[in-house]
């Protein structure tokens, strides 16, 4: 339908992310699509979707040939683009437009924290991100079960992230489709190079574990073969659900509970003791970080995973229920963090990770204002809650270690 098109922010794309030009502002006031004038500093909007008709959108809704077409446009010399579409666009196909934007803005620029951001980026895209959280969180778990850090568990708990998450994602069976995640271009582009790393991250995950002890590696063992299973079609056809990956809300509870082992029990069983009210402790707290980061995630993913029939906890709750459970989950973390250690149960270093539980709701915060964010940025945010525990922990040890 023709009319005005409020365009909102520079970032946020309502589109269908086939941008066919980059139109001077001035000359599409002028057009047949007008353009509101409260957008300040936009030099170009790029009008999208003009020629793609619904015969090609089968063809063309793909996040590959979404790369393509935007590689293919003059971006030279352009500071600020803003471009608007039809609002009845999912909003996923467009992150990968906002995505592509923002890593040629990052690759132009000069400077330091330039080339830091684009690091980033590519970390997360990456899983990378994922990785070094699982590793901060394994070293968190230590400390707050009064181990001496051992890099060897850490590397365990970095490696098994990696190669979980990259495995799940590249075996997933929307990859590339109208889906389009902002890792798919990646991972559809170097699809074999990611399938191997991933599979030597959990060799070697497997191997540092059979060194630390047969407890450690029996368990990485089981929950690397419960992954794998995940996605297995075991049930009966006749069953509701085929696969443990069809139960309603089961990813949420698999993935913290898969990071509370792998941070918290293995660490704890690999130095040969029984596990304690400690590692109970750290089990919980890391279970339920990761619970509530990832239905964060998916709050802001629930467009899409509803389209794709995926029963995720923001798809079945809604994202105002789901937020009220990541509240009221965030107040029971906290009160674990404060009750224990002034009971004179588990660690004193617990109370530090009140931050990570203040981060959160910052998070919830950020998923309100998602659309003045990439894709990629988004889910970096909500991985930086990880960094925030492991910042906090050490911060609060150092203070008491001078003190």
């Amino acid at each position: 339908e023709r009319g005005r098109i409020r365009v909102e922010t520079v970032r946020y794309l309502l589109g269908i992310g086939l941008i066919d030009r980059l139109t001077p502002v001035s000359k599409a006031e002028d057009s047949e699509i007008g353009i509101d004038r409260r957008v300040q500093g936009v030099a170009h909007v790029g009008i999208v979707g003009e020629r793609t008709h619904q015969r090609h959108l089968r063809r063309r809704l793909r996040i590959d040939a979404l790369a393509d077409e935007l590689r293919g446009i003059d971006l030279e010399g352009i500071d600020r683009v803003g471009v608007s579409a039809g609002a009845s666009t999912p909003n996923w196909i467009t992150d990968g437009v906002v995505d592509y934007l923002t890593l040629y803005r990052r690759g132009r620029s000069a400077g330091l924290i330039s080339g830091f951001l684009h690091a980033w980026l590519f970390a997360v895209r990456t899983d990378i991100y994922s990785a070094l959280g699982a590793g901060i969180l394994a070293a968190v778990s230590m400390a707050l079960q009064k181990q001496s850090i051992s890099l060897v568990n850490v590397l365990i708990a970095a490696f098994y992230v990696y190669s979980m998450h990259t495995l799940n994602r590249i075996q997933d069976r929307y990859l590339g489709s109208i889906k389009g995640s902002f890792r798919d271009e990646t991972y559809l582009r170097h699809r074999k190079l990611y399938m191997g790393v991933a599979v030597l991250a959990l060799f070697c995950a497997l191997v540092l574990a059979l060194a630390a002890g047969p407890a450690a590696f029996a368990s990485l063992f089981l929950i690397s073969l419960f992954g794998y299973l995940y996605r297995f079609k075991m049930f009966p056809k006749s069953w509701p659900v085929e696969s443990l990956r069809d139960i309603p809300g089961s990813k949420h509870i698999f993935i913290a509970l898969a990071w509370a082992v792998v941070a918290a029990l293995i660490p704890s069983i690999s130095t040969g003791g029984t596990p304690g009210i400690s590692t109970g402790l750290a089990f919980i707290i890391v279970a339920l970080l990761v619970f509530m980061k990832s239905v964060i995630t998916d709050m802001a993913n629930v467009q899409s995973d509803r389209l794709m029939g995926r029963e995720t906890v923001p798809v079945i709750m809604g994202e105002n229920n789901s937020r009220r459970l990541v509240k009221a989950v965030s107040l029971v973390l906290a009160a674990i963090l404060i009750i224990p250690p002034a009971a004179g149960a588990g660690s004193t270093l617990t109370p530090a990770l009140l931050a990570a539980v203040f981060y959160v709701w910052i998070c919830l915060k950020l998923c309100d204002r998602r659309a003045k964010f990439s894709s990629t940025a988004l889910e970096g945010f909500f991985g930086t809650v990880y960094i925030v525990a492991g910042v906090a922990v050490f911060l609060w040890a150092a203070a008491a270690h001078v003190l």
